[in-house]
């Protein structure tokens, strides 16, 4: 209406829409983010890594197989030299979810975690609850040593 030559759509008459011809490239483009920046780990993730990691991690890991065990004592595990006040077993919720946190870990990293019911051993991860007002839980990394 109004005697203009556009459509409905937008488009003028005389509007051709271009032929489809696109060809799937067959090869990798060379210069394929090329100038992409490098990441650099933000200073947040650095501050969770343990000092010269590789130094205790990798020949841990090596030891072991690559794998980790883990277990939930029914008791205040008998290797700590700390007095631990308000230990309880870990719940049912805490379970389930480490063992779902446990497989995705697999499924991401070169490590199986293994359950166990030995807590008092070397490589192995003791998941309890601390009901103290200032401390959520403990926590000791699996070791070679204790």
């Amino acid at each position: 209406s109004g005697g203009s030559d556009l459509q409905v759509k937008g488009f003028p008459k005389s509007y051709v829409a271009p032929k489809f011809n696109y060809v799937a490239p067959i090869a990798s483009d060379p210069n394929f983010e090329t100038l992409k920046p490098i990441y650099i780990d933000p200073y947040w993730v650095l501050s969770l890594e343990m000092d010269q990691w590789d130094a205790h991690v990798t020949p841990m890991l090596e030891n072991f197989e690559r794998s980790i065990q883990f277990t939930f004592p029914d008791a205040v595990p008998e290797y700590d030299i700390f007095d631990i006040t308000g230990w309880e077993p870990a719940n049912e919720e805490i379970m389930i979810a480490t063992r779902n946190i446990f497989t995705k870990f697999e499924n991401i990293l070169d490590i199986s975690f293994d359950e166990s019911n030995v807590s008092k051993a070397t490589n192995v991860i003791a998941l309890s609850i601390s009901n103290q007002d200032t401390t959520a839980g403990f926590s000791y990394f699996p070791n070679n040593f204790f």
